[in-house]
């Protein structure tokens, strides 16, 4: 099963990270996560319950800490 673990390419447009921002990426990732993951094991013909066990196992395998570490790299790129 296909588990999404970055977002799409992140822009922040400034220099500094805040809370907000990162609240933002975070939860953005976590439902494309959810979402193509439910979809995905949808296709594959798990039952509602199964769908919904994966989609649990796609947030508990996001790595909100490379994510952030992405998103702190992107906005100290010169731009």
């Amino acid at each position: 099963m296909k588990r999404p673990t970055r977002p799409a390419a992140i822009d922040p447009a400034g220099a500094g990270l805040d809370a907000d921002q990162i609240a933002e990426v975070v939860r953005a990732a976590c439902l494309r996560a959810v979402v193509a993951t439910y979809e995905d094991a949808g296709i594959q013909g798990l039952c509602e319950a199964g769908r919904w066990e994966a989609a649990v196992g796609a947030l508990e395998s996001l790595d909100v800490h490379k994510l952030i570490q992405e998103l702190e790299l992107a906005s100290a790129r010169p731009g």
